[in-house]
Parts: structure tokens; C-alpha cells; sequence
């Protein structure tokens, strides 16, 4: 990511434009949410990482909730998809603001477009995780029901099996 930032402000420098520095961040939340897209349909998704990196004293036990619990890999594919899907709205949305505002708008704009997505984002995680936690904990009083995994996204949807 540093070294992304760094050729964005080079080559601000050598274009002279102040909007490339505008679109850059444009390009780094796109990337960012195709790579999560990406994520979603080839390998794991980017939200075991990132749950990982959040709970590193957790982190075999998440990799091996996401092998072994349908419910869980759901989940992270669930929430993979919807945070690439935002991050990518969010920056095909800026890139014609680039053009369209002036330079001194668009500074102010874009932040608030950013903050806005990531908070949106958080937001919308916390509630994911809160809804699949009250559904786990009620489908685990049935016998024969996995134990829920409350940290994770979408870990445990009791009943609802999901085609991988």
C-alpha cells in the first residue's frame, strides 16, 4: 500500500495535476475492493485476514472455523462481498466527482465520501455479526447444532444451509 501511495505522489509530481492525487485514492478503494471481490470468488476471503489480524490470539481458531463451518465461510464470503462491493461503488462514484468539482470541493468531498463508506462499512459489519450471534445462540439450544462463533460474520446461521 506504501509503495502505491508513493508512486501516486510521484507521479502527481511529474503529471503536475492536482486531480491525479484525487483520483489516485480512486484507484488504491478499487483495487482494495476487487481484490475482496477477487477474494470472494478464488481463495479465501479477505475477511479471514482481516478477523485475523483483529484477533491474532484467535487466529488458527478463525482459519479453522472458516475450513471446517459452511456457516462460517458463508460469512465471510458474505461479508467480503459487501465490503468489495462498497469500496468499489465508493470509488467509481469519486472518480467523475474529480472532474466535476473543483479541486478545493473535492478535497473535503472525498474524505467525507471515505469516512462515510468505511463507517457504513463498520457499521453494517457490527450489526452482520450481532444478527448471525442472536441467530447461533438460538439454534444451538437444538441438539445436533453447531456452536456459534461470535466473532465471526455470518458464523453460525442454523438451518439455513448454504450451497458453497
Amino acid at each position: 500500500m506504501l509503495v502505491v501511495f508513493g508512486l501516486g505522489v510521484l507521479l502527481a509530481f511529474v503529471s503536475g495535476d492536482a486531480r491525479f492525487l484525487l483520483l489516485k485514492n480512486s484507484f488504491v478503494t478499487g483495487a482494495v475492493g476487487l481484490v475482496f471481490l477477487a477474494t470472494v470468488l478464488w481463495g479465501t476471503p479477505l475477511s479471514v485476514a482481516a478477523s485475523q489480524s483483529f484477533q491474532p490470539a484467535r487466529r488458527d481458531e478463525i482459519r479453522r472455523d472458516y475450513d471446517d463451518d459452511p456457516d462460517a465461510r458463508h460469512g465471510h464470503r458474505v461479508s467480503s462481498t459487501v465490503w468489495g462491493a462498497v469500496l468499489l461503488l465508493e470509488s467509481l462514484v469519486r472518480v467523475p466527482l474529480v472532474y466535476l468539482l473543483p479541486v478545493s470541493v473535492m478535497v473535503g468531498v472525498g474524505e467525507a465520501m471515505s469516512v462515510a463508506a468505511f463507517a457504513g462499512l463498520i457499521t453494517w459489519n457490527i450489526w452482520y455479526v450481532k444478527r448471525a450471534t442472536v441467530r447461533a445462540a438460538a439454534g444451538s439450544d437444538r441438539p445436533g447444532s453447531a456452536q456459534p462463533d461470535a466473532a465471526q460474520p455470518g458464523a453460525a446461521r442454523p438451518g439455513s444451509a448454504q450451497p458453497e
